[in-house]
């Protein structure tokens, strides 16, 4: 028996491993124009959020990387991601044969994972000479937990970015490449972007030791043209991982590190507590350029000594030291077996492939770089856009190099460099360097065995030499003069991958190709579609997206009827077995992630003429809408560019089992001036109609507000056809005000009195018989779908469309049974979404949201228009009701649609709230009075509320609840005349689960509308009570 259960279990297990998606890092990137000057002279750089180098990207394997990236340049943009393989996903690779650049101005979200793999990587922008001026940063992915390291945590790990450094901008140096000429030399060598002068002057350390502690340096040479030799004065360094994999730990006093490789290095505090130098210097140049930082220890009081370490002076130095590089047979990289396991030796060899980089002039002069006699170009359509769109015979032509190019190449073609491979070949790549420079090239998408290197000539009989047990797994490989460079791979990772030369000019000139590997069956197994989110551009911009790729089987055919049939008697037969790990998977796995970077700042609008400062979101207003399904998980990213305090919170949206992301002072520390917070929550089981808006003080009628729609999810029917398109109408009442004169005077003691007028969408039509832009056009006989949110901050407001009628079919997450209204009474918060049919004379029709229950009416305005309208909307526009008991009547019309389905598949009424027992009653009286000072105060059962400083969710959390507030200061049961009002933190206890009645009793003359965070309620009562006694206020 439990054996059985436990296969049952690890088919479960496997079922939820399967499904489920894995974390998520998120990043939020504004690229700008920023100046640094390491060496004295002042020279325009690419920063990342203000930094040079750029932020670190910090995941673990297999997490799933988010980077929304703000292009804040005048031109275009694009980040590569070095190492990183994306698994069936060239679409991210960031080079332009896979993606369209960034354009100024606009802003990209990359998504990929880094699937099975650990390690040192850096990131760079790869357009032209970006990387030149900066804008990279390190990348490191931390092994997964319950994976072993082979070696003991160390107390702390720090990154050397190290690189050569021109002075010159990357303008005037593509300058120099397109007059054709050469970059020559560098004017020195950064680390971390800086150079230390002087080592005996006041040097900040790069960090601080403590005496006898280990410590992981990860170290890459992110330059452009040089390779730098790399040691710390007096410590040895032992390399533990290079590229994504571990190795044998030999110890070293140097380190050659070639343009774009990477190393992972241990040292240990064994010192005399001073300070030490690191040394970054040029090798195989004319003259030795040297870098250099600070370490410490801690206490220091000695500078470092002058006295340092020499670099050697050789390339066969650096080729002995390529030659003790080790694989680490018996330590697990990403995935638990033994990296040894993978006897890539004892595979054969199905094609190979000779690489010969050659330099020349083309027939006007310029320099030129090739591979194999073709230098390469970026067409204007993307590559891999082409060959997905199905035109890629219009854009570049496969195989313009031979595997086995001519023993002397003289002459260069200029062209797209693309070469077929087959999908799951085991292949041979040697690489054969005929100058007397270094090269080094990286090939994206994949890891490589690095088995030979040697000088001269590559020849069959060169493979007796290869390391075919232990040859260490990399992406970079290094090809000295007049030497070759052998890699072993399999093509197993569908897509169109860049091999590239690591030197900026060589690869900006032409020394670059793509290497296209297809999978014959096209097949989701081994390549995604094309992303939603993609950017088109050239010659595909308008064509037709191509039909998706589909599912196969395991022997690459697609799944036959019979099949499908098979499949549905074996789950009739298992069904339970199968129940039960779907619901396995399901608790387990995460939904699809939707993400928002929000810039927050003040801005000046005008809608009645007179301007007012208002919040902006992205520079608008209203904000910008999220727009998700059921189920999804919001990401959206908050940088608070005011001048106080902020927080967002999301109106209706119940946060299961997460009230941190509320947004309320209640529960969540405010996002301070000149910070940023992610909000990260999910519209777990909720569809319909919301809004969001700033929480603190009077933020709310400043600004900040932006329509939340949830769809349903595609399996689940929606109670009626598919709109022909559909919109916003955020409508709310207007303070000329701003937020601060406002907050003043309730501070002061004053009530803020009738607003100014009401906004529709943020704006106000004054005259219809105007140049108005219309909300929407519609087509005559089409069908609408209309979200209405009442955002204001006072007044309820009806509203209605002339000669409109409107089919009410949800409200805040429920259908309803679809009633026709001529208007709609919409009380503060709430949220209605109707439908209209445009079946009227083809004219410009009025929108109206009008006051209620004020002393007079206030009215906004906007337009909605048909297609080819000729005629203004009538100045006969149709009038609100007048009373209360009307917006009451309408009340009670609105009934759930019993038979409808919502976020779940099983129909509304099938959860009978009303046969539940109502287990607490608990009344809720607002009142209203003066304090001590005279100041006014409103209250709930006596209470009205203050935030503390402290969050009461987090000292609730943190056990200090009895130091900031006090539970049920307010009774279920006020008394029936509350004369005195408590002015404290008003917090009541609630049991988990019951199934409660609230009440709420309005004894004053004002309409009241309340809001409950977190759930949705049923509303089954509402009506005029009579007075408590003659001239006493009444009830509604």
């Amino acid at each position: 028996m439990a054996r059985a259960a436990i296969s049952v279990v690890m088919l479960c297990l496997f079922a939820a491993t399967v499904i489920a998606e894995d974390p998520y890092v998120y990043y939020t990137w504004n690229v700008s124009y920023g100046t640094i000057s390491p060496f004295g002279a002042p020279k325009q750089a690419i920063l990342i959020n203000d930094q040079f180098p750029g932020p670190e990207i910090n995941c673990s394997s297999n997490n799933n990387i988010v980077v929304n990236v703000f292009n804040n340049l005048d031109e275009p943009l694009l980040f590569t991601w070095h190492g990183i393989q994306h698994r069936k996903n060239s679409w991210q690779e960031g080079t332009p044969g896979t993606m369209c650049p960034i354009l100024p101005g606009t802003n990209f979200t990359y998504k990929f994972q880094v699937k099975d793999q650990i390690g040192t990587y850096f990131y760079y922008p790869s357009l032209g000479l970006h990387r030149t001026a900066g804008g990279i940063g390190g990348l490191r992915i931390f092994s997964r937990l319950l994976i072993p390291v082979p070696y003991p945590d160390p107390e702390a790990e720090h990154w050397f970015l190290i690189g050569d450094y021109y002075a010159k901008s990357h303008t005037a140096l593509k300058q120099i490449l397109d007059n054709g000429g050469s970059l020559g030399m560098p004017n020195g060598v950064l680390i971390n972007g800086e150079n230390v002068k002087h080592l005996h002057g006041d040097n900040k350390p790069q960090f601080t030791m403590k005496p006898g502690k280990t410590y992981k340096l990860r170290i890459c040479n992110v330059g452009s043209k040089d390779s730098l030799n790399f040691r710390i004065q007096g410590h040895p360094m032992t390399l533990v991982e290079t590229e994504g994999s571990h190795t044998v730990q030999n110890a070293y006093e140097s380190l050659d590190v070639h343009v774009g490789q990477c190393f992972t290095v241990l040292i240990t505090a064994n010192q005399e507590p001073r300070e030490y130098a690191v040394i970054a210097s040029t090798r195989f140049t004319p003259y030795i350029l040297e870098g250099k930082a600070i370490i410490s220890y801690e206490g220091a009081k000695k500078h470092a000594s002058l006295f340092l370490p020499l670099a050697p002076i050789t390339w066969f130095w650096s080729l002995n030291q390529f030659r003790t590089f080790r694989w680490n047979l018996t330590a697990s990289a990403a995935r638990p077996n033994p990296q040894g396991s993978y006897h890539y030796g004892q595979i054969n060899i199905t094609r190979t492939i000779k690489i010969v980089n050659s330099v020349a002039r083309d027939d006007s002069g310029k320099l030129r770089y090739a591979i194999n006699g073709v230098s390469h170009v970026d067409p204007e359509t993307p590559l891999k856009l082409a060959q997905y769109y199905g035109v890629a015979d219009k854009v570049f032509q496969y195989n313009l190099i031979s595997d086995s190019p001519d023993e002397y190449i003289n002459k260069i073609t200029v062209a797209p460099n693309v070469l077929n491979a087959t999908f799951r070949d085991f292949v041979e790549i040697v690489f054969e360097n005929p100058t007397v420079s270094v090269q080094s090239y990286n090939l994206d998408g994949y890891s490589f065995f690095l088995v030979g290197m040697e000088e001269g000539r590559w020849s069959p009989d060169k493979r007796e030499s290869y390391n075919l047990l232990d040859a260490v797994s990399r992406h970079t490989v290094q090809v000295f003069p007049n030497s070759w460079s052998a890699i072993l791979l399999t093509f197993d990772n569908a897509g169109m991958w860049n091999l590239r030369s690591e030197n900026a000019e060589n690869r900006y000139l032409g020394q670059q190709m793509y290497v296209s590997v297809l999978s014959p069956e096209k097949s989701l197994r081994d390549e995604y579609n094309l992303p939603l989110t993609q950017q088109v551009c050239g010659i595909v911009k308008d064509m037709p997206v191509p039909a998706p790729r589909i599912i196969y089987n395991k022997r690459g055919e697609k799944i036959t009827k019979r099949e499908k049939y098979i499949s549905l008697e074996m789950a009739r037969a298992a069904i339970s077995v199968v129940m039960l790990c779907l619901f396995a998977a399901t608790v387990i796995a995460e939904d699809p992630y939707v993400y928002y970077t929000w810039n927050v700042s003040y801005g000046t609008i005008s809608p009645f003429g007179a301007p007012k400062q208002a919040i902006l979101i992205n520079d608008q207003f209203p904000g910008p809408e999220i727009n998700c399904s059921s189920n999804n998980n919001i990401v959206v990213n908050v940088f608070n560019n005011l001048d106080e305090p902020l927080l967002f919170t999301w109106h209706g949206i119940q946060h299961r089992k997460n009230s941190w992301q509320e947004g309320t002072p209640g529960t969540m520390c405010p996002i301070l001036p000149g910070t940023n917070f992610t909000y990260k929550f999910q519209v777990k089981d909720q569809i319909g109609t919301y809004f969001y808006y700033p929480s603190l003080g009077l933020h709310r009628t400043a600004g900040g507000i932006g329509g939340l729609r949830i769809f349903s999810r595609l399996l689940i029917p929606v109670p009626y056809p598919d709109p022909e398109a559909e919109h916003w109408f955020l409508i709310g009442d207007y303070y000329a005000k701003s937020h601060t004169a406002l907050k003043q005077i309730l501070d002061n003691g004053g009530s803020l009195g009738m607003p100014n007028g009401v906004l529709i969408n943020g704006e106000n039509v004054k005259h219809l018989h105007g140049d108005n832009k219309p909300q929407f056009t519609m087509k005559p006989g089409k069908t609408y779908k209309l979200r209405i949110c009442n955002v204001g901050s006072k007044d309820s407001l009806n509203f209605r469309i002339q000669g409109h009628p409107m089919t009410l079919v949800e409200t805040e997450g429920s259908h309803t049974v679809q009633n026709a209204y001529e208007s709609l009474d919409v009380h503060v918060g709430q949220c209605f979404t109707v439908l209209i049919t445009a079946n009227q004379e083809p004219r410009e029709y009025a929108v109206i949201a009008s006051t209620r229950f004020t002393p007079y009416i206030l009215e906004g305005k906007a337009i909605i228009s048909y297609e080819g309208a000729k005629k203004h909307a009538s100045l006969f526009l149709p009038l609100a009701p007048i009373t209360w008991f009307w917006s009451l009547n309408q009340f009670r019309t609105f009934r759930w649609n019993l038979t409808a389905s919502a976020a779940r598949p099983n129909p509304q009424g099938s959860y009978h709230y009303g046969q539940i027992n109502i287990t607490r009653t608990i009344k809720i009286v607002n009142s209203v009075a003066r304090d001590d000072s005279g100041k006014l105060r409103y209250a709930i059962n006596g209470v009205s509320h203050v935030d503390p400083e402290t969050p009461l969710k987090l000292a609730q959390y943190y056990g200090v609840a009895d130091k900031v507030f006090q539970y049920n200061l307010i009774s279920d049961s006020p008394d029936e005349y509350i004369n005195k009002i408590t002015v404290a933190p008003n917090v009541l206890n609630a049991t988990f689960r019951d199934f409660v009645e609230i009440v709420f009793e309005n004894p004053t003359v004002s309409v009241q509308s309340y809001n409950l965070d977190g759930y949705s309620f049923f509303l089954h009562g509402g009506r005029k009570v009579e007075p408590r006694q003659e001239g006493e206020l009444q009830s509604s």
